[in-house]
């Protein structure tokens, strides 16, 4: 990580088993506001390789939240250029699926003996 990170030894232990594991995984966040939950997502997986963040802003309707998520898998996943944005949380989902789908999985290489 770029930078450290105090006080947080279990919250990154957790982190390092899902990060590590070949099994699938959906992880939710969540606690008061300002304790740093973004910025431990953030620099523990920025330095990782493909990372998407998506924060949903409090009071927002769900037609802004859509346009939030919009914008960021525009920059991360389209070069920045424009997409419609999604009617549901159920398309914006598919539309990240098929995302990731689509990037080229760069398997390690096996070393043999």
């Amino acid at each position: 990580m770029s930078t450290p990170i105090v006080g947080r030894e279990r919250e990154i232990e957790i982190l390092e088993e899902i990060y590590q594991s070949s099994d699938p995984h959906f992880l939710a966040v969540y606690g008061r506001r300002r304790i740093g939950k973004t910025f431990l997502i953030s620099e523990f997986f920025k330095p990782k390789g493909l990372y998407f963040e998506i924060t949903g802003i409090k009071g927002r309707s769900l037609k802004g939240q859509l346009f939030e998520f919009t914008r960021e898998f525009s920059l991360k996943f389209n070069e920045g250029n424009p997409i419609t944005p999604p009617k549901t949380w159920g398309e914006a989902l598919k539309s990240l699926q098929q995302a990731i789908i689509r990037i080229p999985i760069i398997l390690p290489l096996l070393k043999t003996n």
